[in-house]
């Protein structure tokens, strides 16, 4: 069920422009919410600002009198009906993130591919709608965003954010008309509708589902129910996917993952299609150029999020500071919930460790560091890491040792 935000939005981007400043203009006049405060504001904006200053049952109310004084009868008539209709079902949210919720990629197959709620599904087709000349195929998205990560980092940020913008307005219109003024407003409602992480920077799968058309947007088999934040997750899929042990990815390795990850998606990519995005991928994430993947590649190509080790102060001064560390960082990586760290939980823990002190490693790097902490840590040789082994290993002592 849509909650407040979703249902004034979609009622909003049903209007065209000039409707809305005029939404707006009544909004001001009518409710006394000053000019500062409407000043340059988009559709989120807007809705933002009157749930928070009249709370959702009123800016609901206020929206209705509104677009019935603009004669917009129609839609005030859904407004309310569906508001109705909603508070009688007792299914009504009324704070709201409207953002993106992916479907899971890793186990049952995804259904579809959209990942937006409503009102951010309608706001995207509007803006294609309206710039569908920025619209490219996988080879040009590639030329794209090596040109405007200028600096590599994986993001386009600041000035390239900038260029962007005034590259697109280049696109769609004579360059003897773009002003700052322009190249900012364009960038606030696009950025409004596709940097979901809110970060005021597009990071590669953000700018896809900008400029990829849905049937060549290969990005979206990437996404997932929630974030990958689990480094014994990512060790699952290396391990799976690095089939000859060589400690990389090769293409030919990308080619079966990503032939795999579109099967789950239940769809069904030519050969041709196949090679182009392989060879793509290969192109924007190889950061050595060596025709293959390491685990830092893969890393982004997924999206790991921040070393969970980060969080912890590694020279927590008390014993009992350092129990309570250690029983967290234990229950993170036991994902099995065993008691003890095997395979990939054993992987996933050496990588975040070892990245604490080595930003970069290898999976040959892994490997070894791995060979080295079960020599030290797996005292009964049975392959696994038991908690009490581990608290040894890190010179701690538990109160009980349970195998």
């Amino acid at each position: 069920m849509a909650s407040v935000k979703e249902l004034l939005m979609n009622s909003l981007m049903d209007l065209v422009e000039v409707d809305l400043k005029k939404f707006q203009w009544n909004l001001k006049n009518d409710e006394h919410i000053s000019n500062s405060e409407m000043e340059n504001a988009d559709i989120f904006d807007t809705v933002d600002k009157m749930v928070a200053r009249f709370g959702p049952e009123e800016a609901v109310k206020i929206s209705v009198e509104i677009l019935r004084k603009m004669n917009q009868n129609l839609l005030a008539e859904q407004l309310e009906n569906k508001h109705k209709q909603a508070q009688a079902e007792g299914n009504m949210k009324t704070s709201v993130h409207v953002g993106a919720n992916s479907k899971q990629i890793w186990g049952s197959a995804a259904d579809d591919s959209h990942d937006y709620t409503e009102a951010s599904l309608r706001l995207k087709k509007k803006l294609k709608e309206d710039c569908e000349r920025i619209l490219v195929d996988a080879a040009g998205f590639l030329q794209i965003w090596q040109h405007f990560d200028a600096d590599d980092n994986g993001y386009i940020e600041g000035k390239e954010l900038d260029d962007f913008f005034r590259h697109m307005l280049e696109k769609l219109g004579p360059k003897d008309t773009i002003t700052e003024e322009k190249v900012q407003k364009i960038k606030k409602r696009f950025m409004s509708a596709y940097d979901l992480t809110s970060d005021g920077r597009l990071a590669i799968h953000e700018l896809a589902n900008m400029i990829l058309p849905e049937d060549e947007n290969f990005l979206l088999i990437f996404r997932r129910e929630a974030p990958l934040d689990n480094s014994v997750e990512f060790m699952k899929i290396w391990r799976k996917y690095d089939a000859d042990s060589s400690g990389y990815i090769s293409a030919v390795e990308l080619k079966g993952f990503l032939k795999d990850l579109f099967q789950q998606h239940k769809k069904d990519i030519p050969p041709r299609k196949l090679d182009e995005y392989t060879n793509t991928m290969m192109s924007i994430f190889d950061k050595n150029k060596d025709g293959r993947l390491d685990l830092n590649d893969l890393a982004r190509i997924l999206a790991l999020q921040d070393n969970f080790l980060l969080q912890f102060k590694m020279d927590a001064s008390s014993q009992k500071e350092r129990k309570r560390d250690f029983e967290k960082i234990f229950a993170h990586y036991d994902v099995s919930k065993t008691g003890a760290l095997e395979g990939p939980e054993v992987d996933g823990f050496v990588k975040d460790m070892m990245e604490l002190v080595r930003p970069s490693i290898s999976g040959g790097d892994l490997d070894k560091l791995r060979e080295v902490l079960l020599r030290h840590c797996d005292v009964n040789k049975d392959g696994k890491i038991q908690k009490s082994e581990l608290a040894l290993c890190l010179g701690l002592k538990l109160k009980s040792h349970a195998h």
